[in-house]
């Protein structure tokens, strides 16, 4: 959730550089780790995670 809370916190310029409907999958990545179903999920989740601080550290670089 607070990976979620962060992403509505950025200014527009950032938020835009991300996908479309990019808090909606998080949101559903969210709910599906809160709900313990398989750890695919999970993966996801992390692997979701690592793009998004891989932007963040290139976008602080810049």
């Amino acid at each position: 959730q607070e990976v979620l809370d962060y992403y509505k916190s950025l200014p527009a310029i950032e938020e835009a550089q991300l996908p479309k409907g990019y808090d909606m999958q998080l949101q559903a990545l969210i709910q599906a780790a809160d709900s313990n179903e398989p750890s695919q999920h999970k993966k996801e989740l992390e692997s979701l995670l690592e793009v998004l601080n891989k932007r963040l550290e290139s976008n602080k670089q810049a």
